[in-house]
């Protein structure tokens, strides 16, 4: 992600709550891995000024559509 982010001028952290990616991922989750994860990657975001995109509950159009939304926002 950091070396991605240095490439573009537009930074943007797709997530979901933790109950949500586990759901997503199966039975097979180590929660307290995937709370590590989150808590990092939210820490990255924050340090590169990342756009925060929250997908839990939320369709994959409708996700898309908020993205393409700030893309407009941010070209304008």
């Amino acid at each position: 992600m950091l070396a991605l982010s240095i490439k573009v001028n537009v930074r943007v952290h797709v997530t979901a709550s933790e109950a949500e990616l586990a759901k997503r991922r199966g039975e097979e989750v180590d929660r307290e891995f995937l709370s590590r994860q989150l808590k990092l990657y939210d820490k990255m975001a924050k340090l590169v000024g990342a756009y925060k995109i929250d997908t839990t509950g939320r369709s994959v159009e409708g996700t898309l559509n908020e993205l393409l939304s700030l893309a407009q926002l941010l070209v304008a």
